[in-house]
């Protein structure tokens, strides 16, 4: 048990540490720089040069500052600053930098318009747009030839939902990696239960089709979620309960591990800085409790296949921390209870379920670095099933299963 337990530990430690290795260890830190249109030229303070898209290899301890310039407009100037995060290194921030050029056709109105003093008798052809501040723009009237290769557009704004987006570092492709532990029972109402502790390792993959390959294109406006979770966890239990003629009887430190396996879909709603998902799907839930050691134990194996039907809610994702939760229910399809009961000289026995559910709850507090975002998330999950099939004389009683721990989780 103790080997499978530091197993567990060694593998949560070699990927978080693979992850992070790069990022601890570096001097350097890539910035990837974009544009709109694609071609300026843009210069760091360094002195190094590229043509968008590219990116710059920076020093992680010093600060930066980028200039680009596209013909027949002003150059745009970003600074990049180092910070030092919560242990030793330091990091650069933004990550991404975007240099937006835009040009806007005139209106009739304002083509009439004669130039000021600097420029007699020619009228406006045009505008270049800059971004002042976030949201706001500026409008600087042009007396002359177009800029080349320049894009028309709209009257500039952003999208909230867009800009939400951005700041929340919201991918398309998500990997949560992290372990858990939780206080297990499982209870036949006034005929025996089971206590112990739990560890284990949890691992999900979420795809979102509606959250573009690069920030600077626009969310689409249907909002799917596919995700796989999985899990395997192991421990001892102590069993209280009584023999098949009713004397009392008690057994400690039994093995007992649980896998677990879900694909999930659904749909998703960005407000703001709140991400609200509603899904549904299909699980597989596997536990094995092996008491077989002791003259009066045999191993048992329950297997459920269940829908759950869930809702989650993300919120404040610009800041540092953020909190969310998540609620579920998980209505059982099928389920199957085999009693290996050859190990105390009898037949094995297999018990249909079929009446049975499970309720779900979680609370989740996330703490966003440079390193990855990290999740702490107390949570409880419950099982109610019914009495099973008669298989040969026996049944599987009515039985309630209750898990309450906490997870911590590495999002990357």
């Amino acid at each position: 048990m103790k080997q499978i337990i530091l197993t567990i530990i060694l593998f949560i430690v070699v990927v978080f540490f693979a992850g992070c290795s790069t990022l601890i260890f570096s001097k350097y830190q890539n910035i990837s720089v974009t544009s709109e249109p694609n071609g300026a030229t843009v210069t760091a303070s360094t002195g190094d040069s590229i043509t968008t898209p590219g990116s710059f290899s920076l020093l992680r301890n010093q600060d930066h500052t980028l200039v680009a310039v596209y013909p027949g407009y002003e150059s745009l100037e970003r600074k990049i600053l180092h910070r030092r995060q919560e242990w030793f290194w330091y990091e650069l921030e933004p990550e991404k930098v975007h240099f937006k050029f835009i040009w806007l056709k005139p209106t009739l109105t304002e083509t009439k318009r004669e130039a000021d003093a600097n420029a007699p008798g020619k009228t406006i052809i045009g505008y270049r747009v800059r971004e002042k501040e976030t949201g706001k723009f500026v409008k600087i009237p042009v007396y002359g030839d177009e800029p080349n290769e320049a894009p028309s557009a709209a009257q500039p704004t952003i999208e909230r939902e867009e800009f939400s987006a951005f700041k929340t570092e919201l991918r398309r492709h998500t990997w949560d990696v992290g372990g858990e532990v939780y206080h297990f029972r499982y209870r036949e109402p006034d005929l025996m239960e089971d206590n112990g502790v739990f560890y284990g390792v949890a691992a999900s993959y979420t795809y979102r089709s509606w959250v573009p390959a690069s920030p600077e294109k626009p969310l689409a406006e249907d909002k799917g979620l596919l995700r796989w979770e999985g899990r395997y966890a192991c421990g001892q239990v102590d069993y209280n309960g009584a023999l098949m003629d009713g004397t009392h009887y008690t057994m400690d430190d039994i093995d007992d591990y649980v896998f677990e396996t879900r694909l999930l879909f659904g749909i998703e709603e960005l407000d703001k800085d709140w991400l609200a998902s509603l899904y549904t799907g299909v699980g597989y839930r596997y536990l094995n409790d092996d008491p077989s050691f002791d003259p009066a134990g045999y191993e048992r194996e329950s297997n459920y296949l269940y829908v759950p039907v869930g809702y989650q809610l993300d919120g404040s994702f610009r800041d540092s921390w953020a909190w969310g939760g998540a609620i579920e229910a998980d209505i059982l399809v099928w389920g199957k209870q085999k009693s290996h009961l050859a190990d105390v000289g009898s037949l094995n026995i297999e018990n249909r379920q079929h009446k049975g559910y499970g309720l779900r709850g979680s609370v989740r507090f996330r703490n966003k670095s440079k390193v990855g975002i990290f999740l702490v998330e107390p949570f409880i999950r419950y099982w109610n099933i019914e009495d099973s099939e008669v298989d040969n004389g026996w049944l599987e009683p009515a039985n309630r299963t209750t898990e309450v721990g906490v997870q911590l989780v590495w999002r990357f």
